[in-house]
Formats: structure tokens, C-alpha cells, sequence
């Protein structure tokens, strides 16, 4: 895989290769580590996404096929059921680490808005109570409806398409940006932390950043700090 800053650079490594190896190129690239790659030449498009490692997991899971969809990744007003545990509950809380790991890697490649979510049902992963087995439900939900959603580069930034399309794509650090308020030149980045709220068992606060290059979201993450601030 070559990923050259200019036309000329890569024609330079393309001679200094083919003086050593005997190479054989493949083209533009459209599949790479589970993730699918549609790239536009003339528009000056890259689309990325994941929605075939993604539907991997509702084959190799087929009860969660049997979901609604939801519109959000998050659950402001979470209901957290009482009883006996559904059949459906019981599901989710056995495969819960396999669904987290499936979610894991298109969190932090081509779909942000995942990252939160993810991130807290990992910290839960040895012994999920119900609480986060509702949790990630939800998020399995939301995941069934936005399977194909797409993380889309363009010359001139693609970042406003991306948060039109999904408004709570920043969920992991409270409200989202204004897509208009996101520069399309240069590197900007958008960070903040949702300071310690009531249902967090320990207090701490979750941090949340997002770097733009060009408008084009290139790094994002979701962590719980790892101390609990006293103010």
C-alpha cells in the first residue's frame, strides 16, 4: 500500500522499485483490513467504510438481527430493565466481548461516532452488569440502522457532509460542532470532557478529541481519565 504526498514522488518510487523487485501493481485500492475504499479520481473523493466486517457480525450473531434500529449510538434516557432477563439480554451479555471487539476496530478507523459507546462497553468487558448490557444493545440497534454510514474525504474537506449526516457523530464529548464552524483549510482540533457526571460510578471524567485536516476528521478518541479530578 502507497500512500505518496505527489504524483512525482510516487513515480520516483515506482523506478527506484522496479530496480530491485519485480513489482506488479494492483491499482487504486479497495479493500484493506476489512474496511472498504471507494476512491474518485476526477471528484477528488475517498470514501471509507465498514459495513462488511460489520454485517459480519450480524451473520456470525443472527438473534441480533431481530433488533430495532435506533437513531442515536447513545441512550440519554437509558431504561435499564428490572426481572428476569430476556432471552435477548441473556444473548448480548454471553457475546459481549465478541460484539465489542467487533465494534472496536470501525470505531477507531472510519466511524467516530461509535468511539464512545465502544469505549465505555470495553470497560466492562469482564463482567458486564445490566446497565451495560443495555448499553451496548442500544448501540448494536444503532449500528443495524447505520451499517453503511461512510467516513467521506474530498479535496476541500468532507467533514460537513459527515456531520450533516450524522449530527450526534461528537456524542462522546456532549454536543456536536455546527458543521459550518469546522475550518476546510489548515488543522484544527476539537476536544473537551463531560466533567465527572452522576452516572459515572467512579467519578472521573471522560475526555473526547477530534482532529480535522482540510475538514477531513484524520484522528479521533474517547477515553475515561485515569484520575478523578477533585474540582
Amino acid at each position: 500500500l502507497i500512500l505518496p504526498f505527489s504524483s512525482r514522488s510516487l513515480e520516483e518510487l515506482r523506478t527506484a522499485l522496479a530496480k530491485e523487485l519485480d513489482v506488479s501493481e494492483c491499482g487504486l485500492i479497495h479493500d484493506f483490513f476489512g474496511l472498504h475504499v471507494d476512491q474518485d479520481v476526477e471528484k477528488g473523493t475517498l470514501t471509507i467504510d465498514a459495513k462488511k466486517q460489520l454485517q459480519g457480525l450480524f451473520n456470525q450473531l443472527p438473534m441480533l438481527n431481530r433488533l430495532h434500529g435506533a437513531k442515536t449510538p447513545s441512550c440519554k434516557n437509558l431504561q435499564v430493565p428490572d426481572g428476569p432477563k430476556t432471552p435477548m439480554e441473556t444473548y448480548i451479555e454471553t457475546h459481549f466481548r465478541k460484539i465489542v471487539g467487533s465494534l472496536t476496530f470501525p470505531a477507531t478507523t472510519c466511524r467516530p461516532d461509535l468511539s464512545y459507546e465502544t469505549n465505555r462497553a470495553a470497560r466492562k468487558q469482564a463482567a458486564p452488569d445490566r446497565e451495560a448490557v443495555a448499553r451496548l444493545t442500544h448501540l448494536v440497534r444503532y449500528v443495524k440502522d447505520h451499517i453503511g454510514t461512510r467516513l467521506r474525504y474530498t479535496k476541500s474537506g468532507g467533514t460537513h457532509d459527515y456531520l450533516n449526516q450524522l449530527p450526534t457523530c461528537s456524542t462522546w464529548v456532549g454536543k456536536s460542532p455546527e458543521p459550518e464552524s469546522i475550518p476546510t483549510s489548515g488543522t484544527i482540533g476539537l476536544v473537551d470532557a463531560n466533567h465527572a457526571p452522576s452516572h459515572e460510578e467512579s467519578r472521573k471524567s471522560t475526555s473526547g478529541f477530534v482532529f480535522y485536516h482540510h475538514g477531513n476528521p484524520v484522528s479521533w478518541k474517547s477515553k475515561l481519565q485515569p484520575i478523578t479530578a477533585c474540582s
